[in-house]
């Protein structure tokens, strides 16, 4: 099973050799490198697992004081695909898929991954012992205070009980205006509305896959990244709730996890959108978990699958006073505004500024039109999934 490190190597081997080269850090992975790509034909474990411990420990090493290189990532990209080789070669699936999903986490190709994924995925399920028991944890409906703050300058969404493609269009996408919708055919055919409300039937599927989670809050300034087993996320996160957030987010879960995008389908008002067009994203998390106000450069269909989330928008027109933020990073493309919905530290400046909302509820979805700033909170443990068209 040499065939994704070949097609890496393929793709990147001899440009990989040369960048290092130039990198003081890198160049003395060279030899490492130049093996791998002249004798692909040789799996042993023993041979595949030097070749990525050589890697892993400078690429591991320079990550924690930051990547400075594209090719440090494809180098990283190539140590995990080895390691997994490696290990699949012991006779350990379990450790090679782990190897294989943080290579996907660091942007490992799919055609890279594929030929593992092929070999690895019944391998595990053969090995993994499903349980039959029972973990409900969303809530059927709200209970405690609304989180709707009612305010003069609020006003609620529109909401329609269902709506047709050619509606939605008319009405709602060529307005740019958003609306909730409380059925939609489409998204009532999902077995993700039934299955995952039982979070024991996703352990089942993928529970020993391994994801990036969030940890914390960017707003007390105690956020990290982690990685984790989807079973273990659920178990200690989930399902023990300490009061910290964790949040399965920014992550591409359905393209890297295709037994889950089995559940899910393209919903009834967006039939008439190219489906190659949609980027569907999943978000799993526990209560609290927050998404700061800002805007995307897509139209969003957002489906609430389970639990309840609390959504404000705020109009293209009134982004002069959402306080843009100038600073580096992701936040330098303009789209993240530095003021804090529901915190007190921003409540007087956004006081005046009109903005819907809505407690969107399992099994209703929101439509946000390309450039509305949105703020987003769980305000109990939540699955959503959204289409970006």
């Amino acid at each position: 099973m040499t065939a994704s490190i070949k097609i890496f190597m393929k793709n990147y081997g001899n440009a990989l050799e040369e960048d290092i080269k130039g990198e003081p850090r890198l160049e003395m992975l060279v030899p490492t490198v130049r093996s791998i790509r002249e004798d692909m034909g040789i799996e042993g474990s023993e041979k595949l697992t030097s070749c990525a411990d050589s890697i892993l420990e400078v690429t591991q090493k320079s990550l924690e004081s930051g990547w400075t290189h594209v090719c440090e990532r494809e180098l990283h990209v190539l140590g995990l695909l080895c390691r997994s080789l490696g290990h699949l070669n012991a006779g350990d699936p379990f450790q090679s898929i782990k190897n294989l999903d943080l290579s996907v986490i660091f942007g490992a190709p799919k055609d890279c991954t594929a030929p593992l994924v092929s070999v690895l995925v019944p391998m595990c399920n053969e090995r993994v012992e499903k349980s039959d028991r029972k973990l409900e944890v969303f809530p059927h409906a709200f209970e405690g205070p609304s989180p709707l703050e009612q305010l003069s300058s609020a006003s609620p969404i529109e909401v329609v009980d269902n709506c047709s493609p050619s509606d939605f269009k008319k009405k709602y996408y060529s307005k740019e205006r958003p609306v909730v919708v409380l059925y939609d055919e489409g998204v009532a055919s999902w077995a993700a509305m039934s299955k995952w409300k039982d979070l024991q039937n996703i352990i089942n599927t993928v529970g020993y896959r391994t994801v990036p989670i969030e940890v914390g809050c960017k707003r007390r300034g105690e956020w990290k990244e982690e990685t984790s087993t989807i079973e273990d996320f659920i178990n200690n996160k989930i399902l023990s709730p300490d009061g910290v957030p964790a949040y399965l987010a920014q992550h591409e879960l359905l393209e890297h996890l295709p037994e889950l995008a089995e559940d899910v389908s393209t919903p009834n008002v967006l039939k008439d959108v190219d489906s190659d067009s949609i980027i569907r994203n999943c978000w799993i998390g526990t209560a609290e978990t927050i998404t700061e106000l800002h805007k995307d450069s897509y139209d969003n269909f957002f489906v609430q699958v389970a639990g309840f989330k609390y959504i404000r928008l705020y109009a293209p027109k009134h982004a002069r006073h959402l306080k843009i933020s100038k600073s580096s990073g992701h936040a330098a493309q303009g789209n993240c505004s530095t003021l804090r919905c529901e915190d007190p530290s921003s409540a007087d400046h956004l006081a005046d500024i009109p903005y819907q909302e809505v407690l969107l509820p399992p099994g209703a979805a929101l439509f946000i039109p390309e450039g509305w700033f949105h703020y987003l909170r769980a305000v109990t443990p939540s699955i959503s999934v959204n289409h970006w068209f």
